[in-house]
């Protein structure tokens, strides 16, 4: 859920482990700390930023347009490279957002 995202991925571990103050940790938290984290990370975004996020997601790729450039630097969308290649994907917390369906 953090694209692989230090931060993010330490952001998620410590709301979860604050939200259950116990271990084991739950599945059942840590579901409700990323839908959290998605509503949070949603308020911000535009209509138009939401056309942009369902092409990425669809295609996979972005342009030089200026409203890539601030998904990019919001963290909504990631960069991935393996093995030469390069590919863009949505943010893996919005992902299951209803606006992207």
């Amino acid at each position: 859920m953090s694209g692989g995202h230090v931060r993010d991925v330490l952001r998620l571990l410590n709301t979860w482990i604050m939200e259950e103050m116990s271990l084991p940790l739950t599945r059942e938290t840590l579901e409700q700390v990323i839908r959290s984290r998605r509503n949070e990370i949603m308020l911000p975004i535009s209509e138009d930023e939401w056309q942009l996020l369902r092409h990425v997601k669809e295609k996979k790729k972005v342009s030089d347009d200026h409203g890539y450039q601030k998904l990019i630097r919001s963290r909504f969308v990631f960069e991935y490279r393996d093995g030469g290649e390069s590919w863009f994907d949505v943010n893996p917390v919005l992902a299951e957002a209803r606006e992207l369906q």
